[in-house]
């Protein structure tokens, strides 16, 4: 899951370096091309009024996929979605959210978010996760892994 590369500085190699691809160590199995392509899903939530849609897998109706196409500029969008504290002011659900270890060379971070009761099935949850933040083309993406 590393590469090597050679850091040269004025023709002279220095130093190896080591780049981490986090994303494929959190989802050693999943390909990045055709994550904005949803062939085998279908659309099961559509909010035109904040251009959010959620689409499920027609073969495992436990895996989702969202995209999200804001209506504002998408890096504010994306500083907002990212600041975890900031949460319990836009996201009903949750009722705490803090960064335990911000990885910035990564683009990563763990996470924690509490959940509170909505229903008697519902109870309050917690959740830790690894989130990784990264651009491919003119898309930015949000993977996060349950750890």
């Amino acid at each position: 899951m590393l590469e090597e590369s050679k850091i040269k500085n004025n023709g002279k190699e220095v130093a190896p370096k080591y780049h981490k691809n986090v994303f494929a160590i959190i989802f050693p199995y999943y390909h990045l091309e055709g994550l904005d392509h949803f062939p085998n899903f279908k659309l099961i939530y559509n909010n035109t009024s904040n251009g959010t849609c959620i689409f499920q897998n027609n073969d495992n109706h436990r895996q989702f996929k969202m995209k999200i196409q804001p209506k504002v500029d998408t890096l504010f969008a994306l500083r907002t979605m990212i600041n975890v504290p900031l949460y319990k002011h836009w996201h009903p659900e949750i009722v705490h959210g803090h960064i335990n270890l911000r990885i910035s060379s990564e683009n990563s971070a763990i996470v924690y978010q509490k959940h509170k009761a909505y229903s008697k099935w519902y109870r309050e949850r917690d959740f830790l996760y690894l989130r990784h933040v990264f651009k491919k083309g003119e898309n930015f993406f949000i993977a996060d892994k349950s750890i």
